[in-house]
């Protein structure tokens, strides 16, 4: 039910929208094995109902979730249209989700928070959405959850201007070294500081950016092989099996544009 009415979820294609920092994916309905990604996530059901969580403390039952980077869960939506958000580490609000992740690091909510956004969610859902109010929407979607979330202290100004440097690489062009050199710190003290002021190490936060940029070139790249390889991974097994065990699908099928549909919205 979006905006106080129901409305039909057909069985047809998903949509996932890639922005500059994080992306998100609106499908008729989703379940995966178990998986462990690096971005904070907010999950909801589009149909105000319940859906259906895993993870190590148990079995979590309602219509949205927060949860934090580095959790391994299982999702199974009972069949009903999901909105699926991850927050790259570059985003601000991305402290807040990593500083939730020992105290508490799934955090049920209710559909009714974002009801303002209804017409929004059922736009993306429908794929007719520009980029702009791709965005917007995205922005929106942050900001609603950032006040069910602790307040993070201001970032280091060091690893502000590493993540700035990162962000405007390519994932086969990071040279960790050259970035030490820039900040000045040895690189035993820089991955340390990065953990601690980030909330994922330094490796985690390579493997995701190289999701991320893999996601954005399926937008305008059909061969899987190159995508692989351009996005830093060794071969297209490693890349398709990562990818998998990142986010539950393959990265043939996120491909297949009769099952999504995928738009970069990054430049915009």
């Amino acid at each position: 039910m979006i905006g106080g009415q129901t409305r039909p979820f057909s069985e047809g294609k998903a949509n996932l929208y890639a922005l500059a920092d994080g992306f998100f994916y609106v499908a008729p309905t989703a379940s995966d094995t178990r998986t462990c990604r690096q971005a904070g996530v907010l999950l909801l059901s589009l149909e105000g109902r319940d859906i259906e969580v895993k993870v190590a403390g148990g079995t979590h039952r309602a219509e949205g979730f927060l949860i934090a980077p580095g959790v391994h869960r299982q999702l199974d939506t009972r069949g009903q249209a999901v909105l699926s958000l991850h927050l790259d580490p570059i985003h601000p609000v991305y402290r807040a989700f990593a500083k939730n992740r020992i105290d508490c690091p799934i955090i049920p909510i209710n559909y009714s928070a974002f009801r303002d956004l209804d017409s929004s969610l059922h736009a993306a859902y429908a794929g007719e959405i520009c980029a702009e109010k791709a965005g917007n929407l995205f922005a929106d979607l942050v900001s609603i959850s950032a006040e069910f979330l602790p307040g993070a202290e201001a970032r280091d100004d060091r690893i502000a201007q590493m993540l700035s440097e990162l962000n405007s690489m390519a994932p086969e062009d990071i040279m960790f070294r050259d970035l030490v050199r820039q900040i000045g710190l040895s690189e035993s003290r820089l991955s340390h500081l990065f953990s601690e002021d980030v909330g994922l190490p330094l490796r985690s936060f390579h493997l995701w950016k190289k999701i991320v940029y893999a996601i954005k070139m399926i937008a305008r790249e059909s061969n899987m092989t190159r995508v692989a390889l351009d996005s830093g991974f060794s071969d297209s097994a490693h890349f398709s099996r990562t990818f998998r065990q990142t986010l539950g699908l393959s990265p043939s099928f996120l491909a297949d544009n009769r099952y999504v549909q995928v738009i970069d919205c990054s430049s915009y």
